[in-house]
């Protein structure tokens, strides 16, 4: 008791005294304040969030219904098509030339329709009830009798068209992995009254989904769900489920439906936790709801409760500042020091030690930047020499390629020679000519994309001449891409592999396209054939194998020299990227930056 006495207020001096009551008086109301601006402050937010919320949803609605709208009308249009109804009226042609020329008709009359509407639309497909199956875009057909399905069998069953939630792969057609949400109509003849098909389209899951990508606020999203409450399209969202469950607080009167208005824009709380928005959609049972978290809500009411914690152990730190100047003017340099030597440890030489006086620590500062400088540049030499090293390499690499073509090549002359065919010797000289002027170019290692694709094109029309009628090929290129430059001979190993390793194996002719186009990062070249493709197995070596992978080796050299002298030339995040599937066939992408002739000149690599 005695202890508590002599440490009591009135015992202390004055200034200790005036320093406790001071603190005191202090924080009871910056308490007060604290929960009086947190609570002002949670309501203003619940207010702003819950009309900025409504006003996203309500454009959002209007959007995705126009696309809705719009799905209705082309259904309609394809259903009510004199042509596709007179083709699904009669059974199907018993020729082959005959059904596919009705196949080809169709399917161009659809992709003409498709073409001519939003790219939201994925794809258009009539299944007919006589076992014809028709399509806008140019996937395959599924195989099976497909009037035979569940999914047909809802649509035909159903008084209005038929939403399907978002589900992998299209119904109709084989895709790679595409998620989708379908609609459903039924086609009725004219004629006769009966049902003769179904119109189904594809809109692809994530043309939804970027609809509704807006954030209501920083963490807020949206997303569309059904009358079960189950989501039928959410952005890239780990975090919602399948199924939500919304409690009905969705607006002041808790007997109103939480989905029953079309036109109405709807608000309320979830557990106090969040405030929902939702707006119903056009299609029946849908909802466009958007989600705020409490998180969103209280951030700023945080933030003032941190500012108020932060003035009070501001007044408590002060009393330290002297002391940690002094011990801080010694001990900070030296934890800096350390910290930047752990990174160059680490393999990080581009940290400097920022000195500030002339002192016994800053001379260690000043020896430790020298040090590291030298690191740098000893490290710096040895990388430019192994990237010589390589390139030498690649060459040499190269030189080895070209001979076995050339052997291949001149045996195809002297075979077209014997057989008098001139025309065709002569258009392969021709050929082989100009593929030796511009695969040399002067000693040059980069060119325009126009020369490369004459280069490849030369190739091709020397193996077309070589396997007659085994290779059709087509280019597709903007002008506008033909002038940038690009480094040479990296299409002719890819169509050389093309050709050897998938045409080749099948029995059928093969056909390579070649396709140029841009994007924000630079210039993607796509070869793509139907030769015979390859497994999964080989197709997962390969890329092992790109990836310069322990125990993979490749059947085509060429194809990991073009790929290993693209990363040489312009760094690890260009390159090659193979997509395949067997027997359908093989897509390489080649990716490159944009260069122009102002950026090429500047590259010493260039003659």
């Amino acid at each position: 008791m005695n202890r508590f006495l002599k440490y009591s207020p009135t015992n202390l001096s004055l200034y200790p005294r005036l320093l406790l009551y001071f603190v005191l008086v202090s924080i009871a109301p910056l308490v007060l304040i604290g929960v009086v601006s947190y609570t002002i402050s949670v309501n203003i937010i619940r207010e702003r969030a819950a009309q900025f919320g409504a006003q996203m949803i309500g454009q959002v609605s209007v959007e995705i219904n126009n696309l809705i709208a719009d799905a209705y009308k082309v259904a309609g249009m394809v259903a009510e098509d004199p042509a596709i109804q007179a083709v699904l009226r009669n059974p199907l042609e018993d020729n082959i030339s005959k059904r596919f020329s009705t196949d080809l008709a169709v399917d161009t009359r659809l992709n003409f329709i498709q073409n001519s509407y939003r790219n939201e639309f994925f794809g258009f497909y009539v299944i007919g009830a006589n076992g014809g199956k028709y399509k806008s875009n140019f996937y395959s057909v599924k195989n099976g009798e497909l009037y035979n399905t569940d999914w047909y069998h809802q649509i035909i069953t159903a008084k209005e068209p038929i939403w399907f939630k978002t589900h992998l792969g299209s119904y109709a057609v084989e895709t790679i992995g595409q998620s989708m949400v379908s609609v459903g109509f039924t086609i009725i003849d004219k004629a006769t009254g009966n049902i003769s098909g179904v119109v189904l389209i594809d809109i692809e899951a994530d043309q939804l989904a970027k609809m509704i990508s807006s954030r209501l606020g920083k963490t807020g999203y949206m997303l569309i769900l059904d009358d079960q409450q189950q989501v039928i399209c959410y952005p890239d969202l780990p975090s919602i489920p399948e199924r939500i469950t919304f409690p009905v607080l969705w607006n002041k009167s808790r007997n109103s439906a939480a989905y029953s208005s079309q036109d109405k824009i709807e608000t309320g709380n979830w557990e106090d936790r969040s405030i929902i928005i939702s707006k119903g959609l056009t299609v029946p049972g849908w909802k466009l709801a958007g989600v705020v978290p409490a998180e969103e809500l209280t951030r700023d009411s945080r933030m003032m409760g941190f500012l108020i914690a932060g003035i009070l152990a501001v007044i408590c730190i002060l009393a330290l500042i002297a002391a940690l100047t002094i011990a801080g003017s010694v001990a900070n340099p030296i934890k800096k020091l350390i910290s930047l030597m752990n990174k160059v440890e680490d393999g990080d030489l581009s940290v400097n030690m920022n000195v500030k006086y002339n002192d016994e620590i800053g001379h260690l500062g000043n020896s430790f930047n020298v040090m590291v400088g030298k690191i740098r540049d000893l490290m710096n030499r040895v990388y430019e020499e192994q990237q010589e090293l390589r390139k030498t390499e690649l060459k040499a690499l190269q030189a080895q390629i070209n001979p076995h073509f050339l052997y291949n090549t001149l045996d195809s002359i002297i075979w077209l020679a014997r057989a008098n065919r001139n025309d065709d010797v002569v258009t392969m000289v021709n050929a082989l000519t100009k593929l030796f002027r511009i695969g040399i170019s002067r000693g040059k290692d980069m060119i325009t994309i126009e020369e490369e694709l004459e280069h490849v094109e030369n190739y091709l029309t020397i193996q077309q001449l070589r396997y007659k009628g085994k290779v059709i090929s087509a280019i597709l290129v903007p002008d506008e891409l033909k002038r940038f430059y690009t480094l040479k001979l990296i299409l002719q190993p890819i169509v050389e592999n093309a050709i050897y390793h998938g045409i080749k194996l099948k029995r059928e002719p093969g056909k390579i396209t070649i396709r140029v186009r841009e994007d924000e990062y630079g210039i993607i070249f796509e070869i793509e054939d139907t030769g015979i493709g390859m497994t999964p197995e080989k197709l997962q070596a390969l890329d092992n194998t790109l990836k310069n992978a322990a125990g993979e080796k490749m059947e085509s050299y060429g194809v990991k020299n073009v790929n290993e002298r693209i990363k040489i030339y312009f760094g690890a995040n260009y390159g090659l990227r193979f997509y395949s599937q067997y027997g359908v066939g093989t897509k390489v992408e080649i990716r490159i930056p944009k260069i122009d002739g102002e950026d090429q000149n500047a590259k010493s690599s260039i003659g």
